[in-house]
């Protein structure tokens, strides 16, 4: 399906219908503006990558994920900051993992759509909440509620973001045992 554009390009103007240029980056709508993250770390966000897809000239869809049970579901339509691997204590042991990756999503652009009742809080430290499946206990994503954005456990998306991590925080806490270069399999180890 094409989307209509007014002659500055823009979609749902009404205009005659035409398809974006795939090579030209879209600007966040005018109710918007770039998220809340001011850090050099963060230099680029999701508005900065294309929305357009190249193959069939239409915006992107939003990405599916949920929990583990399938009971909570979700669509985010953007990662609104990079995504990032965070070692700090808290996360490792919210998620039993040595680190944990996420990305902020502004609320706008995040929704429960199935098993908002299954959703648990925690609060791990003073008015930071940890989202979690009450069923499963698979941890969908975090947030300070008068914060714009959420902090979504991108491990729980359904699909490929097509965007890959581009930073670590928390290494202070990094684990000793963690070791990158031990040997890996596509699935079981041999012998198993």
């Amino acid at each position: 399906m094409g989307l209509a554009a007014s002659p500055g390009g823009r979609p749902g103007s009404g205009g005659p219908r035409s398809l974006p240029d795939p090579s030209r980056r879209l600007d966040p709508a005018p109710d918007e503006t770039r998220p809340p993250w001011p850090s050099p770390l963060l230099s680029r966000s999701r508005y900065d990558i294309d929305r357009v897809s190249a193959r069939t000239g239409e915006l992107a869809v939003a990405l599916k994920g949920s929990c583990l049970c399938g009971k909570v579901t979700y669509e985010v339509d953007q990662l609104d900051s990079p995504i990032g691997h965070c070692h700090c204590k808290t996360c490792r042991k919210a998620h039993a993992s040595p680190y944990t990756t996420t990305a902020g999503v502004l609320r706008s652009h995040f929704r429960i759509t199935g098993g908002e009742a299954m959703l648990q809080a925690h609060e791990s430290s003073p008015g930071k909440l940890r989202k979690f499946c009450s069923g499963c206990g698979t941890h969908v994503f975090a947030e300070r509620p008068a914060q714009p954005h959420i902090i979504l456990r991108v491990a729980t998306l359904d699909e490929d973001p097509g965007q890959r991590p581009e930073f670590h925080i928390w290494v202070s806490h990094r684990v000793a045992w963690l070791d990158p270069d031990c040997p890996s399999f596509p699935e079981w180890q041999p012998g198993r």
